[in-house]
């Protein structure tokens, strides 16, 4: 029975989506020990043997085919991010290879684990569950569990409401007299050209403890989370740097816990979007609660793509970002807010996380988000041991633009 790609094909076609991780452990394992751990995590998340197909329907669906590609280096041969950049501009093959890419690089008593996937089959939390699973079998901590993704995962709040339909009704109706299937070679050459007018860099940073206890003071003080404070003090810091006032500003959402089967330690894209315009900085905590506390705002996008056919959510990505000129597919696209603008920036908050209770120590965690194409800035950002390490996934500025933008970030929070 062929299992069809759901809502998560938006981002089949999205030429900048992939998810990367970086651990360091503080020891050297033979490279057998390596590929075991590898058979380990793909039997408890069998997606990550997941080749994409197309059927004679011409709809997409996920079949188990090979396993995870495993490299191993040296640093004298390269280090992480480095890899990281390389790899990232490489196109996976989604017929013939699975969506998600190990490298192993062995220092002098240290071990780098760099793991990149595509979005489709994972979103941050999804891959952090596989990262914390591999370092689990690594230290020979394995339970035989399976997760698979259930078959029928559904939000608890299933209210669309009417005009959504009718909206879904009349695109599907639309779309049906353009249907088109895209080919491999399309994404490929579309890949490559958006890569080459769109070059987007990584810019690393991480805090000291006394900013996060400093940030919580301020926050309780001012009554909002602390999620809504660094919020806030980045729409500030870039209407300082841009001029514009008003900043149209994404955020991401897990859903995890809110579906009828929760999967909390699934792989699997499994997270909402809002979207925002905010132009006075201080409404950005009213503006994020607004959507983010109201199912129907909250959950809208997911409800519309449950409507939606699936070749035509699959058709936004070329609309808006390349040479496809449907009509229908680009009203989906401004729907989406999918257009690449100055104005626009993504948020991405992994929370608070540990990586304790193995037998050696994890060191130097870094979480590399996606570089949405829609923004000229991507922040993602996650907690340990108090220290909040941010990656500022950037386009179209250099890299003293980027360390203005942060440095007026740490000032403004």
């Amino acid at each position: 029975m062929e299992k069809f790609i759901g809502n998560e094909i938006i981002y089949l076609h999205s030429p900048n989506i992939n998810v990367c991780f970086k651990v360091r452990n503080d020891i050297n394992l033979p490279g057998d020990v390596f590929q075991n751990a590898v058979k380990i995590v793909e039997h408890k998340h069998p997606m990550l043997k997941y080749v994409i197909k197309t059927n004679s329907d011409k709809r997409k669906y996920y079949e188990a085919s090979g396993g995870v590609s495993i490299q191993f280096y040296t640093t004298d041969e390269t280090d992480w991010q480095k890899w990281r950049d390389e790899t990232d501009n490489i196109p996976f093959k989604f017929e013939n290879e699975s969506l998600v890419k190990i490298a192993i690089i062995q220092g002098n008593g240290y071990t780098d684990i760099v793991f990149l996937g595509h979005h489709i089959l994972g979103d941050g939390i999804g891959y952090l569950n596989l990262v914390r699973d591999f370092l689990c079998a690594l230290d020979g901590k394995t339970d035989n569990i399976v997760l698979e993704l259930p078959t029928k995962n559904q939000l608890k709040k299933k209210n669309s409401g009417f005009l959504l339909k009718l909206f879904a009704n009349s695109l599907n109706k639309q779309w049906g007299k353009t249907n088109k299937n895209f080919i491999y070679k399309e994404y490929v050459e579309f890949f490559k050209q958006y890569r080459s007018e769109n070059p987007a860099k990584v810019y690393l940073v991480e805090t000291d403890k006394e900013f996060l206890s400093k940030l919580k003071m301020n926050s309780k003080e001012r009554g909002i989370t602390i999620n809504e404070a660094i919020a806030t003090a980045f729409v500030r810091a870039i209407q300082s740097y841009n001029g514009e006032n008003t900043i149209h500003m994404g955020c991401a959402a897990s859903i995890r816990n809110e579906l009828d089967i929760p999967i909390p330690y699934h792989m699997g894209n499994c997270v909402t979007g809002i979207s925002v315009k905010i132009k006075n900085a201080q409404d950005t905590p009213i503006k994020l609660r607004e959507q983010l506390s109201n199912p129907k705002k909250r959950y809208q996008v997911i409800h519309l793509f449950d409507k939606l056919q699936k070749p035509l959510i699959e058709s936004v990505m070329y609309a808006a970002y390349g040479n496809y000129e449907n009509p229908v597919s680009q009203k989906l696209a401004e729907t989406l807010n999918e257009r690449k603008t100055k104005k626009s920036f993504g948020i991405s908050n992994l929370g608070v996380q540990d990586f304790e209770g193995f037998s050696f120590k994890v060191s130097d965690v870094w979480f590399v988000n996606p570089a949405f194409p829609q923004n000229f800035l991507t922040v993602g950002f996650i907690t340990i041991d108090g220290i909040i390490k941010f990656c500022l996934h950037y386009s179209e500025m250099t890299e003293t633009q980027i360390v203005n933008i942060y440095n007026k970030f740490k000032e403004l929070v």
